[in-house]
């Protein structure tokens, strides 16, 4: 489907979760204290030289874009606006930054290109860049954003090409794919030279050809993921950021794969994405009225719409690339619609008595939302997607990667604490540990987020999916096990060093009753001389075995 008239057929986020570590050149993770692992001022540092600008939060009177900036000041309690970066006070613990984009004629665009074969030309969709933000948190956890527009094609197959081809960040695995003409076909027997590469499988299934940014630099940025081609780059580093990523944070970030060793020649903002080969997917699409027309029809006899058996809805919800999904049960696939889709306003009707269909779907991965076209769903609920739905999802996403997090911190230490060694940085590393950690369940992580019923459901909704409660009721006994283990240690060395202090007084007893038997408690008057002696020795004895116990303690202190 051609669009002529420059209409929006779907806007689409991508949002990459990453967490990440300032790490100074040749020291290792284990090595740096948290708090300077996460401090905020290494990121701003590390963006500084490129496009990347400071976005603080104000509020604009924008008819252009139905003054969201108000819109997101009251949508959101007071208590959550810190967390994401809402305040009209510039906030130290949470950062957000947004991308320059060029201004000139080409508009910048995100464009991917799907091989169909030797034979076939690609499929190509070229979306609109609207926005690209990043946001950091001092917990050493971020995302980038990417804010993309298509006004190329609304056919329900292209949506989820887009969805599922654009998301992807690496192969989700390697391997040999053959070609229909080869089915049942010995290839050896025919003699074929054509080269076998690793990404055959994963570019035949999910994974783009290309995927490239243009208009943002002389020469398109492109990711062809060919660096999954080579055993030797893999031995070494069996995940690289795409190019497309990599060239808009620039070279101060490198990838994390070996946390607990790795070591850099220079300092670095060490990345580990959280979620997967995948990237988080928001997606607005304007369904065609016969489509929304199938997905709200309700079955009496059932007590269903029949959204709960739509291929498409299951492949749009769950992010699968075509109209086949990839859940081969009937029952099944009915199951999950229904506990992952929000139908609350599925046969809303305008006054002049119109259907206006509102389908949210949301899951692990995904918040997918389909509406009929109208005024109402072009000029005011797409900002709710852009600004206020992204801003809570986005939010439960910092949470669950928060949570991936400090699991990742507790099992590093857990590591450190086997070896025996070093018990005084492990107690160190325990303690900044568990105040990062105090500071995310009550600065970033909410039950509430928004007074608003819809808000609150949806949001509800999107926890209960991603596990967070279960999660972090996980993670708060690692935590506070480890807590409890620097209690003990700091427990251990205060019993230590009572005991030391209880044998020095026993080493100090006989000098006592060498004192005592000389006549020190009541010195005759007659012998000056050789009670100053006695003394000057049991001074010097005292002395000596003051000395002697300062340095057992210091001796004591630097081996705990």
């Amino acid at each position: 489907m051609n669009n002529t008239g420059n209409a929006l057929f779907s806007h689409h986020i991508f949002i990459f979760p990453f967490k990440w570590d300032f790490l100074p050149a040749g020291k290792t993770v284990l090595e740096v204290p948290f708090s300077e692992r996460a401090s905020m001022k290494k990121v701003t540092a590390a963006l500084a030289g490129l496009p990347w600008e400071p976005s603080p939060f104000k509020i604009q009177l924008d008819d252009a874009d139905q003054y969201h900036t108000f819109n997101e000041y009251n949508y959101f309690h007071g208590y959550v606006r810190d967390a994401l970066a809402l305040t009209l006070n510039e906030q130290e613990t949470t950062r957000r930054f947004r991308y320059l984009l060029p201004s000139g004629e080409e508009k910048p665009a995100y464009e991917i290109s799907i091989g169909k074969g030797k034979d076939n030309p690609p499929i190509q969709y070229k979306l609109i860049i609207r926005d690209i933000l990043l946001t950091c948190y001092d917990i050493g956890v971020g995302f980038l954003a990417f804010f993309l527009e298509n006004r190329e094609t609304g056919a329900p197959e292209d949506i989820l090409r887009i969805n599922d081809f654009g998301r992807r960040i690496y192969p989700q695995f390697l391997g040999y794919a053959p070609k229909p003409e080869e089915q049942g076909e010995n290839k050896e027997e025919e003699g074929t030279t054509e080269e076998v590469s690793p990404l055959d499988a994963p570019k035949a299934s999910f994974l783009a050809d290309t995927i490239s940014l243009t208009g943002i630099s002389k020469e398109p940025i492109k990711e062809s993921f060919s660096y999954y081609k080579v055993a030797a780059s893999l031995n070494g580093e069996p995940f690289r950021l795409p190019e497309h990523i990599s060239y808009l944070l620039g070279p101060k970030f490198a990838v994390a794969t070996r946390e607990t060793k790795q070591t850099l020649p220079r300092p670095s903002i060490l990345l580990s994405p959280l979620i997967d080969d995948r990237m988080y997917v928001l997606c607005y699409y304007f369904a065609a009225p016969e489509l929304s027309a199938t997905l709200r029809r309700f079955d009496q006899e059932k007590g269903n719409y029949s959204y709960a058996a739509s291929d498409f809805w299951y492949s749009y919800l769950f992010v699968d690339p075509s109209l086949d999904p990839s859940c081969r049960s009937r029952p099944m696939m009915e199951k999950l619609l229904k506990r992952h889709t929000y139908d609350r306003w599925i046969e809303y009707q305008d006054p002049g008595e119109r259907y206006q269909i509102q389908l949210y779907g949301i899951s692990r991965y995904s918040f997918m939302m389909l509406v009929d076209r109208s005024t109402f769903t072009e000029k005011f609920l797409i900002n709710h997607h852009r600004y206020l739905y992204f801003q809570a999802m986005a939010l439960a996403l910092t949470q669950r990667a928060a949570i991936l997090r400090f699991a990742a911190e507790a099992a590093n230490i857990s590591e450190e604490i086997k070896t025996g060694k070093d018990i005084a940085r492990q107690k160190r590393a325990i303690r900044e540990v568990y105040r990062g950690y105090l500071y995310f369940t009550n600065k970033v992580y909410f039950r509430e987020i928004t007074p608003q019923e819809q808000g609150i459901e949806l949001y509800d909704m999107a926890r209960e999916i991603m596990e967070i409660d279960p999660d972090l009721h996980a993670l708060q006994q690692e935590i506070e096990e480890l807590h409890n283990y620097a209690l003990l240690m700091e427990g251990e060395k205060s019993s230590q060093e009572a005991a030391l202090l209880t044998r020095v007084a026993t080493v100090f007893l006989p000098p006592t009753l060498v004192i005592g038997v000389f006549g020190f408690s009541n010195p005759p008057k007659h012998d000056f001389t050789q009670n100053l002696i006695c003394a000057i020795v049991a001074s010097l004895i005292l002395i000596a075995l003051v000395f002697l116990v300062i340095w057992l303690l210091n001796l004591r202190r630097r081996r705990l």
